[in-house]
């Protein structure tokens, strides 16, 4: 049986992945990117790359974060509750809460499943201090058996 010994050096800027057999190393940033119309992820140089364009949010300093036990704000949100739903388990609705990371003014709450968006509500004002909510429905999760992913966004006018 082969075996591979890899080592993995993290800190706020670089990220070090190296194979002791091989004598390889990969370094990269140590940043996430969140793309804001594909709704997929990068990291290391292409999530600088993508920030440069203007395409998404890059969340850095991850290793701080985690030791501070914080939380990035991600499309204008910072956390929900809960942060997982099982349709299967769940009663005919479930109201989910989260904070938005900034005042936002004149906006929307935009709501998708995978790439999907199926709700798209106005606000007037969302401010970090208030939790915000949305009801997702048992009988609309159903019709997306395949369903990975259900994404809240803080979306301009």
């Amino acid at each position: 049986m082969n075996e591979l010994i890899a080592g993995i050096d993290l800190c706020d800027e670089y990220t070090q992945v190296s194979c002791g057999d091989e004598e390889k190393a990969w370094t990269f940033p140590t940043v996430i990117f969140r793309h804001r119309a594909a709704g997929t992820w990068s990291v290391g140089e292409d999530a600088y790359a993508q920030t440069l364009r203007g395409e998404g949010s890059l969340t850095d300093k991850l290793v701080k974060l985690v030791l501070k036990d914080g939380t990035a704000t991600l499309d204008g949100v910072r956390y929900t509750v809960p942060c997982t739903v099982h349709p299967e388990q769940m009663e005919d609705t479930q109201i989910v809460r989260f904070r938005v990371g900034n005042v936002y003014k004149n906006c929307y709450i935009g709501v998708y499943f995978d790439d999907e968006r199926v709700m798209h509500r106005k606000r007037p004002v969302m401010a970090p201090g208030e939790m915000e909510e949305i009801k997702l429905e048992k009988e609309k999760l159903l019709l997306h058996p395949e369903l990975k992913t259900i994404t809240i966004k803080v979306e301009e006018a």
